[in-house]
């Protein structure tokens, strides 16, 4: 919410909340969920368009977009199955919902945001001045490996932001393949990818790494022939349609 362009119509949480309206009869109580959800959507909608609104409240309208995101990400009988869904359950209306978020995890939200605010700052500083900014990026080749999407690319850098407590090198090296795999599916190179970073505002830190230390060649010249071999001529052609 805090980097240019932010559209609530057009998030993975809205996404989330559309599949589960697409058949709610899925999990118990689904319409209900249903319903508490997209009313406590509307409810961080309009905090984030009051002007001046408190740090604190949009910690809170944060936390929706996030439950409904993970309806997205894993699907709504993953996502509804725990203490998410008995949750919401529990509660009348979308009002109750947003008033028992516990304190400890506004303050940790909020404790992440204040970390990464300098970075935030900077980024919107060079967006205003023309920089180049794409939230939630696809990609060419992302139906070809059932759909993917990454968090943003700002500049030549494609940036994933992970919460974790614990940052070990086997699980920095999985993730440098994930943003490696985002880099080869965009087939086109619309997003001049050249970069990648992973920033965590539990540590709090952001790393980067160039694609010429990652792969160990130039990229303008590695990229080409990955991404072709990645775009196996007979399944899947650079415009984007199916092949014979």
């Amino acid at each position: 919410m805090d980097l240019p362009g932010f559209d609530f119509a057009d998030t993975v949480a809205q996404r989330g909340l559309d599949v589960l309206a697409a058949d709610p009869s899925i999990v118990h109580r689904g319409k209900h969920i249903h319903n508490v959800l997209e009313m406590a959507l509307g409810f961080a909608y309009l905090t984030w368009k009051q002007k001046n609104s408190h740090p604190l409240s949009l910690d809170r309208a944060s936390i929706p977009l996030a439950w409904c995101e993970s309806i997205a990400r894993t699907g709504p009988q993953t996502a509804l199955s725990g203490e998410l869904g008995r949750r919401i359950k529990r509660v009348k209306n979308a009002a109750d919902l947003m008033l028992s978020i516990d304190e400890p995890l506004l303050f940790d939200v909020a404790r992440m945001r204040n970390a990464v605010e300098p970075l935030l700052v900077e980024w919107n500083r060079d967006v205003e001045a023309g920089g180049f900014y794409v939230p939630n990026p696809g990609f060419l080749g992302s139906s070809a490996v059932g759909g993917a999407d990454a968090d943003w690319v700002v500049g030549d850098t494609l940036v994933d932001l992970k919460t974790r407590e614990t940052i070990t090198r086997p699980w920095i090296r999985d993730t440098l393949f994930q943003l490696l795999g985002y880099t080869l599916l965009d087939l086109d190179d619309s997003l001049g990818i050249r970069k990648v970073g992973i920033l965590l505002p539990r540590q709090p830190y952001f790393a980067v790494w160039t694609l010429e230390d990652l792969l160990q060649e130039d990229a303008d010249e590695a990229l080409p022939s990955l991404r072709s071999d990645l775009a196996v001529p007979e399944f899947f052609k650079l415009d984007g349609t199916k092949g014979s």
